[in-house]
């Protein structure tokens, strides 16, 4: 039995026993990584991160969806928000106000992935139908308006 005060200078896998390396339970941290590393890689693991994941992204869809703009489009919710109140918090085309029957879409260039500006859903929908064509949409310009000047 080893003498009072006596304290082991290792874990049984021969990393320091440090203040940094020992958790509250007394266990080594460089021991628990790894194992939690190794459990992530079975399928236990992998189905239990999954559920995190999901659980975690249904308490936090403002990150989420601030994330996946991030990713789609480069521009951040704060970028989209000072774009949306440069426009009036209107459409860039057809100057509806933004409301939740209207949100907000971000318009971007499909060759460029640049964004252009925040758009309703009809009008970035309409460029899209367009394949973002200008000569297509003069054309359609010109035959609307033979239309509108019979009326």
């Amino acid at each position: 039995m080893p003498a009072k005060g006596y304290h082991k200078t290792t874990c049984k896998h021969g990393h320091a026993r440090t203040p940094d390396n020992v958790s509250a339970g007394s266990s080594c941290k460089v021991c628990k990584v790894a194992r939690s590393k190794a459990y992530r890689k079975t399928p236990e693991g992998k189905a239990a991160r999954a559920k995190q994941q999901r659980a975690w992204a249904k308490r936090n869809p403002a990150s989420v969806k601030n994330t996946q703009q991030k990713i789609r489009y480069g521009i951040t919710k704060a970028a989209q928000e000072a774009q949306i109140k440069e426009q009036g918090n209107r459409c860039a085309v057809c100057r509806i106000e933004f409301d939740e029957a209207h949100p907000p879409k971000t318009d971007h260039c499909h060759m460029t992935k640049r964004v252009r500006g925040q758009l309703c859903g009809t009008c970035n929908t309409g460029l899209g139908m367009f394949h973002e064509n200008v000569e297509t949409l003069s054309n359609a310009i010109q035959y609307l308006s033979k239309f509108k000047e019979a009326q």
